[in-house]
């Protein structure tokens, strides 16, 4: 079973990142309440590195995801998934 994922809640949608299950894991899956149906998030941009105790929340049409720990380090990166464009992006700070 997995563990210390990453998921929010947005309409009637639970979306689920990475996490362990033996692995770390960099994978993207939308649970539908209504039909009880897991399927993976189609993409595109690039997808943040396998990670697990992730933060994430929903603000407006995103999901910002920021830091967790690799299996070797703590991680302070910060990614947003657009849920209508599909596509990830890395936010940079200075």
């Amino acid at each position: 079973p997995r563990h210390s994922h990453s998921a929010v809640v947005r309409g009637d949608s639970m979306f689920v990142f990475g996490g362990y299950d033996g692995s770390y894991r960099s994978d993207f899956h939308e649970f539908h309440f209504p039909t009880a149906a897991w399927s993976p998030v189609p993409s595109t941009g690039r997808v943040p590195r396998a990670r697990y105790r992730a933060t994430a929340v929903v603000h407006r049409n995103t999901m910002i995801l920021f830091g967790g720990h690799d299996g070797t380090r703590h991680l302070s990166d910060a990614h947003v998934f657009d849920f209508e464009a599909r596509t990830w992006s890395t936010v940079v700070a200075e």
